[in-house]
C-alpha cells in the first residue's frame, strides 16, 4: 500500500511540472510550512539562538513566555525567524527580535529560537501588488535602531569607549538596565574581573540600554547596535583578594542551599571566593559550580547562612571566617533637607535626559568620607552640587534609585532630574521621589 502511495505521488508531481501550473512567484512567502488556525507552522527550539539578520525588535517585559514572539513571527510575512531572549538572562527584561533571514542556529541557554518552514522573503513585486506583505507588528521598533551623532559623554578614564561597536562573547554576570554608556563603562572600571563591556542601545525612547561586561578583552566588530570599550590602565579601585585567612577552600565540596544571590560567567573558583568576601557583610559561604554542570558557564552561588557540606565533585566551596568582618563604612550621615515617599523592591526607569547622576560606590563624585548607602542616596539628591561639593553639576534632582549591589555588581545611586514615567519591580532596588 505504502509503495501505491509513493508511486501516486510521483506520478501527481511530475504532471504538475509537466503542465507548468507550478510557479514560484505564485507561491505564498512560507510556501512548503503547514498551516495552523493564526498562521503558518513556526519552529520551537530551547536554548537555541538565530545570530544576525535582525530587522525589528519587541521588548516583552519580565516574562519568560516564548510563545508570544513566535506569534509576533508568524504574523509577519516578513519574519522567516526568530530569536526569544528569556527575561532572566537579559537583567529582568525579555526581547524578541523578527528575522528576515532563516538564519543558523546555535546552541545558548540564552534563548528559544525558531523559523518558518520553507519560507522565503516577499519579493519587492509580490508586496507592491499586496501591501499586507510589509506588515509588521504594532509594538516594537526597527532594529538595529538608526545611528546617532550626538555627542558621547566621556568613559572614565582607565576605559575606552568607541560608537557603533560590539564585542560579542565573554559575558559574565547578569546583563544591567543603563541609561548610558558611561554608567556601563563605569560599572567595568570597578569591577576587577572585567576587562571590556559592550552597551545596547535602548530600543525606544524612555527605555534603558543593557550593559554586558565581559571577562576578557573581546575584539570589537562594526555594529550600530552598541557602543563599546575596554579597561586601558588599572582599575581606580580594585576589589580586595581574599587570602586563606579570610575565607576557606574546600575542593570538592558543596554547600546546597542559603543562596542570596547567583551568578553566571566564565569565572573561576577564587573569582567566586573574591565576590562572597566583598559582600561579607552578607555572604558567609559561597559555592562554586565548575561549567559544564549546570551549562556551559561556571556559577557562583553566594549564601547568608553556612550550610553543611557535601562531597561532590561538581563544585568547590568556603566559608568566611569570623575573623574577616566586613569592612565598617565611616559611620558620617547626611540629614535630607526634604521628605520623599519610598518604594522598596522598585526600580525607576524613563529617557536618559531625565538622568541627572549615575553614582557607584568608590565614585570620586561622592562625598568623602560618607558611606554609601539608600539614606546617603536619597540625601545627595535633596542637594547633589553641595553634598558633592561641586563634583555633580548644578542642577535639580527630584526622584532616585538606589541599588544595593550584588555579587559583581556595586551598588549604585541612580539620581532623576524630575520622576520617570516608569516604576517596576525589581529586587534589591529602592526608589524614591520627592514629595511637593
Amino acid at each position: 500500500m505504502r509503495r501505491f502511495f509513493l508511486i501516486a505521488l510521483e506520478c501527481f508531481l511530475v504532471a504538475v511540472f509537466a503542465n507548468g501550473n507550478f510557479a514560484i512567484a505564485d507561491v505564498p512567502p512560507w510556501v512548503g510550512t503547514t498551516t495552523s488556525d493564526d498562521g503558518p507552522d513556526v519552529g520551537w527550539d530551547n536554548d537555541f539562538d538565530r545570530p544576525g539578520a535582525d530587522f525589528w525588535r519587541i521588548e516583552l517585559g519580565n516574562t519568560d513566555s516564548a510563545s508570544a514572539c513566535l506569534a509576533y513571527c508568524r504574523s509577519t510575512p516578513r519574519c522567516g525567524a526568530y530569536s526569544f531572549v528569556k527575561a532572566s538572562r537579559n537583567g529582568g527584561r525579555a526581547l524578541c527580535y523578527l528575522k528576515n533571514a532563516v538564519t543558523v542556529s546555535r546552541r545558548d541557554t540564552c534563548c528559544v529560537s525558531g523559523a518558518k518552514g520553507g519560507w522565503r522573503a516577499p519579493t519587492d513585486a509580490q508586496i507592491r501588488s499586496n501591501p499586507s506583505l510589509a506588515h509588521v507588528p504594532p509594538v516594537g521598533g526597527p532594529y538595529p535602531p538608526p545611528t546617532s551623532t550626538a555627542p558621547l559623554p566621556p568613559p572614565p578614564p582607565n576605559m575606552s569607549q568607541n560608537r557603533d561597536t560590539d564585542r560579542p562573547g565573554g559575558d559574565y554576570g547578569t546583563p544591567q538596565p543603563t541609561s548610558t554608556p558611561y554608567d556601563c563603562a563605569q560599572m567595568c572600571s570597578r569591577d576587577s574581573t572585567c576587562y571590556s563591556y559592550s552597551w545596547i542601545k535602548p530600543s525606544s525612547p524612555g527605555r534603558p540600554g543593557a550593559c554586558y561586561l565581559k571577562d576578557q578583552i573581546v575584539p570589537e566588530q562594526t555594529n550600530v547596535c552598541c557602543i563599546s570599550g575596554q579597561k586601558i590602565s588599572t582599575p581606580a579601585t580594585p576589589l580586595p583578594t581574599p587570602t586563606p585567612s579570610d575565607i576557606t577552600t574546600e575542593v570538592g565540596v558543596d554547600r546546597s542551599g542559603g543562596d542570596y544571590y547567583s551568578y553566571v560567567g566564565r569565572m573561576d573558583a577564587n573569582a567566586c571566593a573574591t565576590s562572597c568576601f566583598n559582600d561579607r557583610a552578607r555572604c558567609r559561604a559561597y559555592t562554586w559550580v565548575r561549567p559544564g554542570t549546570q551549562g556551559p558557564n561556571a556559577v557562583c552561588y553566594m549564601k547568608n547562612t553556612v550550610p553543611a557540606p557535601r562531597a561532590d565533585g561538581c563544585c568547590t566551596s568556603g566559608v568566611v571566617r569570623s575573623s574577616a568582618t566586613a569592612p565598617t563604612p565611616p559611620p558620617t550621615p547626611l540629614t535630607p533637607a526634604a521628605a520623599y515617599d519610598r518604594y522598596p523592591g522598585q526600580r525607576l526607569s524613563g529617557d536618559s535626559s531625565l538622568v541627572f547622576a549615575n553614582l557607584f560606590a568608590g565614585d570620586p563624585r561622592w562625598p568623602v568620607g560618607v558611606a554609601f548607602s539608600l539614606d546617603n542616596c536619597e540625601a545627595v539628591c535633596t542637594d547633589p552640587n553641595g553634598f558633592t561639593r561641586g563634583r555633580l553639576e548644578r542642577g535639580s534632582c527630584e526622584a532616585y534609585t538606589y541599588y544595593e549591589g550584588r555579587g559583581p555588581n556595586p551598588a549604585s545611586c541612580l539620581l532623576f532630574r524630575r520622576g520617570p514615567p516608569t516604576i517596576v519591580a525589581d529586587p534589591g532596588h529602592t526608589s524614591g521621589f520627592r514629595r511637593r
